[in-house]
């Protein structure tokens, strides 16, 4: 006779084999993972937002420090402010 495993979730009671859990859980940790190695990604976006605005804010913003600089390098203020946010918010 197989285990089997009960179990309550928020939609209702579930009953399922030892093995069918153990690939349960497989997946759940898989979609945790995936989850979190993209979270970064939303608190980079938002932190671009907030230093830049829109894109075509970010695009102003370049083309401003061109027009000043004539180059865009890693000495100048859109590259700092970059590497600022990619530095807080790394990916995983």
């Amino acid at each position: 006779m197989p285990l089997t495993l009960h179990s309550a979730t928020p939609f209702g009671n579930v009953t399922m084999s030892l093995e069918e859990s153990g690939s349960f859980a497989e997946e759940q940790a898989q979609l945790i993972a995936s989850s979190s190695a993209v979270a970064y990604m939303d608190t980079r976006y938002q932190s671009y937002r907030e230093s830049f605005g829109s894109l075509a804010d970010e695009f102003d913003y370049i083309y401003h420090e061109l027009t000043v600089s004539g180059s865009l390098t890693s000495s100048g203020s859109w590259y700092k402010t970059i590497k600022g946010i990619k530095d807080a918010n790394p990916k995983p």
